[in-house]
């Protein structure tokens, strides 16, 4: 075999490798992100929408959506209280930035 194509055949196999390990990585934060969406069900009493960013490795931002009908009755503080405890618990590292927020549903 031509030095090139071994050359290729590695890189190859190590490419596949690492994206394996990115894709455990990727589906393990979805199913943190579904956890958190299901305790703040049972927290606040709806369900939020909970969306993530993962740069270089790194849980860069997580975004809680709720619709504004379901937390309208919940001060501002206590409802961000509440998703930065659930999110804190679930992840090994906090975000490097956590937004909460409503979504009026019209």
């Amino acid at each position: 075999m031509k030095r090139t194509t071994q050359f290729f055949v590695i890189s190859a196999a190590a490419s596949l490798l690492v994206g394996c390990g990115m894709a455990s990585d990727i589906a393990e934060t979805q199913k943190k992100s579904d956890d958190i969406a299901s305790a703040l069900e049972k927290e606040v009493g709806v369900k939020p929408q909970v969306g993530w960013k993962i740069h270089n490795g790194t849980l860069a931002h997580v975004n809680v959506q709720f619709p504004v009908e379901g937390v309208a009755y919940l001060p501002v503080g206590e409802l961000v209280g509440k998703v930065r405890a659930v999110v804190t618990k679930s992840f090994d590292k906090p975000p490097q930035q956590l937004v909460v927020s409503t979504l009026s549903q019209q």
